[in-house]
């Protein structure tokens, strides 16, 4: 029994001086790790006693260890959605969703509050779908969070509200895909449209595009540089160690850990009267000016190729606000070209092209939201149509179609009511909804757009004529 207790307590201090991941949380001696190395010295004293003592000590440690299990394994089954992240690491993309994951986003109340929602066996949001249905039209929509829209249920979403809408106008089935994932930038987009377009076989490829933050993507993701004529680059990358180690982290961690950090947070807030950070709006603007120029003068400037950051997306304020700025220059051009391979992309396998320019609110608010605020007397090359702008301007100068949101938001009866609130730039289900039926009004109304959106009935099913019919 003594010689029992020796082995666990020189186990307990080789792990607890281990680099385990799952102890250590990164650099540095933390909580958990002491905890180990304690509960190792206490099991080797322990063994020094005597023998009923022993026993004692080795039945409770085996019944709490026994009690943690199980616990670890009740919060795994019931709050996994809440606490695991639906992405993991991609050697090509960065990062994508893990096929057949589920997720709970805690969104604030007053923004809908708790959403579910699951990705299917194939990465993408929403219920499964199988090889294309021939005689039915297929749209497949990619972009960022907005078209992703974790914080919004699927039937509201800008792709379900748009298949609803074109269903009912054209009174047949339409199939449109949600092919968006939260943080992407145009460049991600680019490769992956290079690898499922082929077997996605759409009718129509719409790729939405949020100047609001996407520029800053392409710099921070550090996928693609450009060349000497402005031509477009690969890059050879490498994740940084805290992204990797997050990596690690994400489901290696046990849940416990995870649960007992937020009731801690939660203690802090409620019983110690620790207070939140004040949100300046103003504050945040500036500081996203700065991480734009210091990410620039990284990357381009001094050829940093490690990645260090994939989810943080600050408004494009360099572009806005510095528009001459090398850091605005540079990004318009990359972006410029981004496009341009897309165009190629859709191109080489007959698909039109729609672009999709989604406003900032900030921007379609005069540089005034809960989430960004301009001082434009500091910032007088300001102009609030500018980042929308631009996407319409590479789009008409490739012959591109495409579909500028800026005007038709700017003039809603509310604005301010298609977009979330306390700080938060996304839309909301009402501008989902008011998107989508001016994109589906375009698409209607194109020459170009309205024949591929037709149903063939000589290709479709029995079952589904039969159901039209």
């Amino acid at each position: 029994m003594r010689g029992l207790l020796l082995l666990i307590g020189l186990a307990l201090l080789a792990w607890g001086l281990s680099d385990d991941e799952r102890i250590t949380g990164g650099p540095g001696l933390g909580l958990t790790q002491i905890a180990v190395l304690m509960l190792g010295l206490f099991n080797i004293l322990a063994s020094a006693l005597r023998i009923n003592f022993a026993l004692g000590v080795l039945v409770c440690q085996l019944s709490l260890l026994f009690t943690l299990a199980l616990f670890e394994f009740a919060l795994r089954a019931t709050l996994a959605p809440r606490y695991y992240s639906p992405y993991q690491l991609h050697s090509r993309y960065l990062y994508n969703l893990i096929p057949g994951a589920s997720r709970e986003h805690r969104g604030l109340e007053i923004n809908g509050g708790r959403q579910f929602y699951s990705v299917n066996s194939r990465g993408f949001r929403g219920e499964e779908f199988a090889a294309k249905t021939a005689g039915i039209p297929r749209i497949v929509i990619y972009g960022d969070s907005f078209i992703h829209a974790e914080f919004t249920a699927l039937d509201n979403t800008l792709a379900k509200q748009l298949e609803g809408l074109l269903a009912a106008k054209l009174g047949h089935p339409v199939e449109v895909i949600n092919a968006g994932i939260a943080g992407y930038g145009p460049d991600q987009v680019l490769l992956r449209l290079e690898d499922e377009l082929e077997w996605l076989q759409p009718d129509l490829l719409i790729v939405a595009v949020f100047p609001g933050n996407d520029f800053g993507d392409l710099i921070r993701n550090k996928v693609f540089r450009l060349g000497p004529d402005k031509n477009l680059l690969e890059n050879s990358h490498t994740f940084g160690d805290e992204i990797l180690l997050n990596a690690k982290l994400e489901r290696a961690e046990p849940l416990i850990k995870r649960v007992a950090r937020e009731a801690a947070q939660i203690l802090r807030v409620s019983i110690l009267g620790d207070k939140q950070p004040v949100f300046d709006p103003v504050a945040n603007i500036e500081s996203g000016l700065q991480q734009h120029l210091d990410e620039y003068q990284e990357y381009v400037v001094e050829g940093d190729n490690i990645i260090r950051e994939l989810r943080s997306d600050p408004y494009s304020a360099d572009i806005s606000l510095l528009p001459d700025s090398p850091s605005a220059q540079y990004k318009l051009a990359l972006l410029y070209a981004v496009i341009r391979r897309i165009s190629a992309i859709a191109t080489a396998h007959a698909v039109p092209l729609l672009l999709l320019a989604i406003p900032h609110p900030m921007d379609v608010l005069d540089g005034n939201h809960d989430s960004g605020r301009v001082d434009t007397a500091k910032y007088p090359a300001y102009q609030p149509s500018l980042l929308t702008d631009s996407i319409q301007a590479m789009a008409e100068s490739q012959g591109i179609d495409y579909v500028n949101l800026y005007q038709p938001f700017r003039a809603a009866d509310d604005p301010a009511a298609l977009f979330l609130k306390a700080g938060d730039d996304h839309w909301n289900d009402a501008g989902q909804r008011y998107a989508a039926e001016i994109l589906g009004a375009h698409i209607l109304e194109s020459a170009a757009l309205l024949p591929v959106m037709q149903v063939k009935a000589a290709e479709l099913p029995a079952a589904i004529l039969q159901q039209n019919q």
